[in-house]
């Protein structure tokens, strides 16, 4: 079926870098659009031209508009500070306007902390579908006092407008549910293109060796951003102890983010450098994930990371935080630990490839093909 004549479904996003809520939009754009279905990814800010999800998207000719680009006079310290408080906001709603209005979008699937920008544009929007991905927990991300704006939002544009909510597990969609006073909120899972995962051939040796990864060693593998949910410091102190039972084990750190260059100065004082390779900014998750030899992932809190999933797809052992969902725990080569116990548990756990989790769960739920079907429902109902 053609959709070219139905409207446009615009992807709205803050951003896009190499987080997990981007990777999840930019395998949206890809897969609607190889079904011919018209999509625009609207952004906040200009993407990070680095980032491997702009690589991507651009190979497959996805259009990717931003609204906000910062004028060269605002780079100075007081006169940027006096336009976000007096025309930040006025100016991106001015740019939106006119984008909506030039798309004539049938629905807009927003992500992350922008449900703001929408809700002065209600009227506007009277008769476009408004979708939100939820990509945290909810009851952390809404009662935070820095998202009331977010909160005020999403409870005006379900009053006002033909909003609805997505979440990503069902403990998530009871959250939504209880916290905005709804009760229709929709499960669709963080999904995954398995293709890009079953079609790789690899010569893991080789990769290692231009990766700078001894091709003999025990690697320890990470997918995040490096921000204070991802808990690196405490992975840190966990791979320290891995190195201690196994002299062969490399860390290997793939992400970017805030705290990037502290987890480096760390890396530095504990003498690591020789055992840690950060790599930033790939398109080549898939080979990537291959070179690893187990998943850890230590999280404080976590939506539904489909960094998860995709290690499980290409068969990796993996050693993650209790706090994150079990429904993405799927077999019992995922084993969840808590976050509070000595590292020495993790590193003892990480070693020990008998230690088995008690997990189980169907991993075709989260196959990309399936679930961009369910969205193409929602899309078009």
């Amino acid at each position: 079926m053609s959709y070219s004549n139905s409207g446009t479904i615009v992807q709205f996003i803050s951003g896009i870098r190499d987080g997990g809520a981007e990777s999840l939009v930019r395998d949206y754009a890809i897969m609607l659009n190889q079904r011919d279905i018209p999509i625009v990814i609207v952004t906040i800010e200009p993407p990070k031209l680095s980032s491997g999800n702009y690589h991507l998207l651009k190979e497959a000719g996805i259009k990717i508009v931003s609204v906000y680009s910062r004028f060269p006079f605002t780079r100075v310290s007081v006169i940027n500070k006096l336009w976000n408080r007096f025309f930040y906001n006025k100016y991106v709603q001015f740019r939106l306007k006119r984008l909506f209005k030039e798309l004539q979008p049938r629905c807009i699937h927003t992500h992350l902390e922008i449900i703001h920008h929408l809700k002065p544009l209600s009227k506007f929007l009277h008769n476009v579908k408004l979708l939100y991905t939820c990509h945290s927990e909810p009851n952390r991300y809404f009662n935070n006092s820095d998202r009331k704006r977010e909160l005020e939002a999403a409870k005006y544009l379900i009053k006002h407008n033909n909003f609805q909510c997505i979440a990503l597990h069902s403990k998530m969609q009871a959250e939504l549910n209880q916290i905005l006073g709804v009760d229709n909120t929709v499960v669709i899972k963080n999904g995954v293109d398995f293709s890009r995962y079953y079609d790789v051939q690899l010569d893991v040796a080789q990769k290692r060796e231009q990766e700078g990864i001894p091709t003999d060693a025990f690697v320890v593998g990470h997918i995040g951003r490096f921000v204070t949910t991802k808990n690196h410091t405490y992975l840190l102190d966990v791979f320290k102890r891995t190195l201690a039972k196994n002299d062969k084990s490399h860390l290997l750190l793939i992400g970017d983010g805030p705290l990037k260059e502290t987890i480096q100065q760390q890396i530095r004082d504990c003498n690591l450098e020789k055992h840690v390779t950060i790599l930033s900014h790939r398109s080549d998750i898939p080979s990537l994930l291959k070179c690893m030899d187990v998943f850890v992932m230590p999280s404080i809190f976590e939506g539904l990371p489909v960094t998860l999933v995709e290690a499980q797809i290409v068969g990796l052992r993996c050693v993650v935080s209790d706090r994150i969902t079990n429904e993405c725990f799927l077999s019992d080569r995922v084993v969840p630990l808590n976050i509070d116990i000595d590292a020495e548990v993790w590193a003892q756990t990480i070693v020990d490839t008998s230690i088995k989790g008690e997990c189980s769960g169907d991993i075709s739920a989260f196959n990309m093909q399936n679930i961009i079907s369910e969205l193409e429902k929602m899309y078009y109902n």
